[in-house]
């Protein structure tokens, strides 16, 4: 499923949406001379866009999102894994039974060794398995664990300004 060609072509595809979708700062913002500064701030016709909507659609593409995303689909691996152990608990107590019997009858087409050596092989199977759903959980959290101040501080970033500004208002 995943390969040299499909990664190349996905990194393609996602340099060409984020370009297209921060295409329109080519029109929307500029350059604006404050005595001898420069600054690179919205055009004035695109000031509300600039200044107080993209900056939301910026958070929601770059952290919300993922945020949400990674949030929902480690809550689904962490299921599955509890659902897979409690099936592996209540199947390693019929398995002995099980292989107790596929011995006894398979004695002249696999010697005990050779289902010990299965059984190991199948042990470090699941072992691997573990150990990269482990990582991969652990990539996430972290992802989720630094990216969630940011999108506290967006937040309350936001309703701080829209407080600032109203009592400067009244005041």
């Amino acid at each position: 499923m995943c390969n040299t060609s499909r990664a190349k072509k996905v990194i393609a595809l996602l340099a060409v949406l984020m370009f297209a979708i921060n295409f329109h700062f080519f029109w929307t913002s500029g350059i604006s001379k404050n005595g001898e500064n420069e600054a690179c701030m919205a055009a004035p016709k695109f000031h509300q866009l600039v200044e107080e909507i993209w900056p939301w659609v910026d958070a929601f593409i770059y952290s919300f999102f993922p945020f949400g995303v990674i949030m929902t689909l480690n809550a689904l691996i962490v299921r599955e894994v509890a659902r897979a152990r409690s099936n592996r608990l209540l199947m390693a107590g019929s398995e002995q039974v099980v292989y107790g019997m596929d011995a006894s009858r398979a004695t002249d087409q696999l010697n005990t060794a050779q289902i010990q050596m299965q059984q190991r092989n199948n042990s470090r199977a699941r072992d691997d398995k573990s150990k990269l759903t482990a990582l991969l959980l652990t990539v996430s959290f972290t992802f989720l664990l630094l990216t969630l101040p940011n999108n506290i501080s967006l937040i309350v970033t936001h309703f701080w300004n829209k407080r600032v500004a109203s009592n400067t208002e009244v005041g």
